[in-house]
């Protein structure tokens, strides 16, 4: 709740001479096997050094998300929009829109980690809801939307998005291979 601009959170947990990695996202929490400290000393360096030095989409932000009270290195935005300056801002493909105030925050880690803003684009006021839905999931709310389009009470839908990472959907399955320690079933999650 208090990190908006995050799709996961990576941490690092030090316990009697080992160090784990532990990665939390709407899927629920993946962690990795124990690593000796001395063993795996060059391990743990370019762990600490990925923490400390990484891109912001390996940290867990949300490339969507701008907000300039965060340090300057983790902002990102396309690079065919502009900068807007002092103001928190949230991009919809290459279109921003800028953060007024935030209207709704899910409580949870795990499951759809809903968030919704009101936002202003030029004179016109948009809500943006920000959300994981399941993978499966047989009707999309975008869809339902489009049918009810019109209705009279209902928001309107004028844009819709899937995120996209590396020119694909952005899912919780990305993470998963590299830290699994068992076989465990999570659903996966679509940005």
């Amino acid at each position: 709740m208090s990190q908006p601009s995050r799709c996961f959170v990576v941490a690092l947990s030090l316990a009697r001479q080992e160090f784990h990695l532990h990665i939390f996202d709407r899927s629920g929490a993946i962690h990795s096997l124990g690593h000796s400290l001395h063993r795996a000393a060059d391990l743990f360096t370019h762990v600490i050094y990925t923490l400390t030095f990484g891109s912001p989409d390996i940290l867990g932000f949300d490339p969507t998300f701008i907000d300039p009270t965060l340090s300057p290195s983790i902002l990102y935005r396309p690079r065919s929009a502009p900068a807007l300056q002092m103001s928190r801002a949230i991009y919809v493909c290459e279109t921003a829109y800028t953060v007024l105030c935030h209207i709704y925050v899910s409580h949870l880690i795990q499951g759809r980690g809903t968030s919704s803003w009101l936002m202003k684009k030029g004179k016109k006021l948009y809500v943006i809801k920000d959300y994981w839905t399941h993978k499966g999931r047989k009707h999309t709310e975008e869809q339902i939307l489009v049918k009810i389009k019109g209705l009279l009470g209902v928001s309107q839908l004028v844009e819709a998005w899937t995120i996209q990472t590396e020119g694909a959907n952005e899912t919780t399955d990305w993470l998963w291979p590299a830290f699994l320690v068992r076989n465990m079933e999570f659903k996966t999650h679509l940005h």
